[in-house]
């Protein structure tokens, strides 16, 4: 499972959800929204760069960097 993120289309900083999902549910949010906590405003989904975050990728990139 990964962690939805996208890019806020009104100041352009990358945002966590802190939405846990499959890929195969991802894969289906093509046409939804959602609310974005950077901006408070809802965001179409249709448009937007968006990608899941796996925490075990992060977890290894920082061990490898340490």
């Amino acid at each position: 499972m990964g962690t939805r993120v996208f890019v806020c289309p009104a100041n352009g900083e990358e945002v966590s959800t802190g939405i846990e999902m499959d890929v195969a549910t991802f894969n289906q949010l093509y046409l939804s929204k959602i609310y974005c906590p950077q901006c408070r405003q809802p965001h179409q989904m249709a448009g937007l760069d968006y990608w899941l975050i796996y925490e075990d990728v992060l977890t290894l990139e920082t061990a490898r960097a340490a």
